[in-house]
């Protein structure tokens, strides 16, 4: 069995949560929230996301954190997952301290995506539930 690890990132309230579960149902694979470091600063949420992402898959790694912990991944043997969903689309108008943090995330996806890419990640922007689990088989 493919050792399935599926990073899902982008701006605040894109749906990176809510298509986590529902692919967590459509798949069975484990869930990290990255929230559930929110009270850390941010370099330690960082750590602890690549720590989480070492274990052996399957799962699927969610949250805003996530391109800051692909950013600090040091182990060239094997890549930080096996797919990226990168959602884009906030689903309601962002407060300015929630734009200025989606633009930060989209400046290192700019540099993230397409060495993931070039390394053979699957990576897809904005997809709907059907693409991933498409992507996942």
């Amino acid at each position: 069995m493919t050792e399935y690890r599926v990073a899902i990132t982008g701006a605040p309230n894109t749906g990176k949560t809510t298509l986590a579960d529902a692919l967590h149902i459509k798949t069975s694979f484990r869930v990290i929230h990255t929230d559930e470091h929110i009270e850390d600063e941010w370099s330690v949420q960082s750590q602890k996301v690549v720590a989480q992402m070492e274990d052996a898959g399957p799962w699927i790694v969610e949250g805003c954190t996530v391109p800051r912990a692909i950013r600090k991944w040091g182990n060239v043997e094997r890549l930080p997952c096996t797919h990226l969903f990168y959602m884009t689309t906030p689903r309601q108008e962002l407060t300015k301290r929630q734009l200025a943090h989606a633009k930060g995330i989209e400046r290192m996806m700019n540099g993230i995506v397409r060495v993931l890419q070039d390394r053979g990640v699957c990576v897809l922007v904005q997809p709907t539930l059907e693409e991933c689990v498409v992507a996942l088989q």
